[in-house]
């Protein structure tokens, strides 16, 4: 169940992975300005592999992202 959280949130591996070691350590939600790299490097890479004629690909992932985000309903809109 992990996979299908990570849809959206690919930073959740490094935050639960203390977790798992059982350091008990609670990290914080990424910035949104490292949220916004994760997204535009994500898109610009689907881009390059996929071609402009997949772009409905990469919305869905970018509606992911956007489901996540306070506020990412009112932008996607």
């Amino acid at each position: 169940m992990i996979g299908r959280a990570a849809q959206g949130r690919p930073w959740i591996f490094r935050e639960i992975l203390p977790l798992l070691l059982d350091s008990g350590e609670h990290l914080p939600s990424p910035a949104v300005e490292e949220i916004r790299e994760v997204i535009l490097e994500h898109l610009m890479t689907t881009i390059r592999c996929m071609a402009k004629k997949r772009c409905a690909h990469g919305r869905k992932h970018l509606g992911w992202y956007w489901r996540s985000l306070a506020g990412g309903a009112a932008f996607r809109a």
